[in-house]
């Protein structure tokens, strides 16, 4: 989202507990999470509340993808809000402290957790496949083509298959595989 020029207005919002994951912006609205379980859709404009969404408490960045807010708890569950009403479009159970931002792909939620596992998640909430790591999964996963790379706590670079949640590779810290 571009910010029109004539931004001059600088606001603030009380959020009533502490945000750890970074706010995003989509279509003029300011999304972001808060420790004890908020999620706000704010106006970029002035600062306004639009709608707010209660989870179990949110570490991390939601993400956004075809009119739905994405975003996981610290009980371990992946959250599909309504972008437009902040309306639970479903809620999944995947376990473990989920503070990775979730990635979407057209047909494709990715989310890791410190449960050991990346999780791939239809868009209308069915899970489609796990795949297990050696160590928690804190950073947001990246999508490249048919392949999803996230960092684990293990210092290992894992490329798995979108498709089928099958590790094609790993990419030790040092370099070695």
């Amino acid at each position: 989202t571009t910010l029109p020029d004539n931004l001059a207005v600088r606001w603030t919002f009380h959020a009533n507990n502490t945000i750890e994951g970074s706010a995003i912006i989509f279509d003029q609205t300011v999304l972001v999470g808060t420790s004890n379980g908020q999620l706000y859709a704010l106006d970029l404009a002035n600062g306004k509340k639009k709608w707010e969404y209660q989870t179990n408490g949110v570490l991390a960045a939601p993400a956004v993808h075809a009119g739905s807010v994405f975003v996981g708890d610290v009980k371990g569950n992946l959250h599909c809000v309504d972008l437009a009403t902040g309306k639970k479009r479903w809620k999944l159970a995947i376990g473990g402290v989920l503070c990775s931002s979730p990635n979407c792909s057209p047909d494709r939620i990715v989310i890791g957790s410190y449960d050991f596992h990346l999780y791939c998640v239809s868009n209308d909430g069915k899970l489609l496949w796990k795949c297990k790591t050696k160590e928690k999964l804190h950073g947001t996963p990246a999508i490249v083509g048919d392949r999803v790379l996230i960092a684990g706590c293990d210092q290992v670079l894992h490329v798995v298959d979108l498709k089928t949640g099958k590790e094609v590779k790993t990419i030790a810290l040092d370099g070695h595989v």
